[in-house]
């Protein structure tokens, strides 16, 4: 059988015949058989791009955003005591929603970099640990981009004995490093 059905079937003809039909006839119905398959291959494709090219709209609404917001990545500042006041604040507002007491924040030197500089403050808060934990947990999932970089944790002493039959939550003391990075103006 050649392949071509009953319609066409090679041995109801004679042998010579029969083998000269499935010599050219099998290449034919063989390209057309591949060209087949390479139109649904090239439809598939067309479909993703059809796909693709509908999320224009989104993608551009995305980065006329990105571009009004400036980069939400990088601390923001004129220079760089406007954006460690600019860090002091952000962290003060992490901090506090906690539950956790910020006691002192300090500006740590300015580290620069290749294209960025590293803004940094050093905070001293005190709370429970959950507090304590909630903030390092803000400020590590925060945007933009912040990095605790050092840490100290101590308990707290404790000034006041709780009455007997109550038991006080621990505190702690923290000490944390925290830097943001800061783009150099020539390299936005």
């Amino acid at each position: 059988m050649c392949g071509f059905g009953a319609a066409y079937s090679c041995c109801s003809m004679p042998p010579p015949l029969s083998g000269l039909l499935c010599l050219f006839a099998w290449p034919i119905q063989a390209f057309f058989a591949d060209r087949d398959t390479d139109i649904l291959q090239q439809r598939a494709i067309l479909a993703r791009l059809d796909a693709i090219a509908a999320q224009r709209a989104t993608v551009a609404d995305l980065a006329a955003q990105a571009a009004s917001n400036g980069s939400a990545e990088f601390l923001q500042g004129g220079n760089d005591g406007v954006a460690a006041a600019n860090l002091q604040t952000l962290v003060k507002g992490m901090v506090e929603p906690t539950g956790a007491r910020l006691r002192s924040v300090r500006t740590l030197p300015t580290k620069p970099e290749e294209s960025m500089k590293f803004i940094g403050v050093q905070v001293d808060i005190t709370g429970t640990i959950e507090a304590v934990y909630q903030s390092v947990r803000a400020v590590e999932t925060a945007k933009p981009f912040l990095f605790i970089v050092g840490a100290l944790l101590k308990p707290t002493q404790q000034a006041a004995i709780a009455p007997s039959g109550t038991s006080a939550a621990p505190t702690i003391d923290a000490q944390l490093d925290i830097i943001g990075a800061m783009q150099i103006e020539g390299n936005k």
